[in-house]
């Protein structure tokens, strides 16, 4: 995923996969809140699961979020 992808997905709610430092598979429903450059770490993603660095970000799938009536 580039940095020009990721920040179309500021303010969106996305299950995102990506991979731990040990290779295992993670996925997660969160808020995109940031993308952006980090010093040491390169282009991450700002999450309810943390910064996750873009290399290992697997797959974003954008999801509508119903609202109570």
């Amino acid at each position: 995923m580039t940095i020009q992808e990721a920040r179309k997905l500021v303010g969106q709610t996305v299950v995102l996969r990506w991979t731990d430092r040990h290779g295992s598979p993670l996925e997660q429903l969160t808020p995109i809140y940031k993308a952006d450059y980090v010093p040491m770490y390169g282009p991450c993603l700002f999450t309810d699961a943390g910064e996750i660095n873009l290399d290992k970000i697997v797959g974003a799938e954008m999801v509508a979020i119903q609202r109570a009536a």
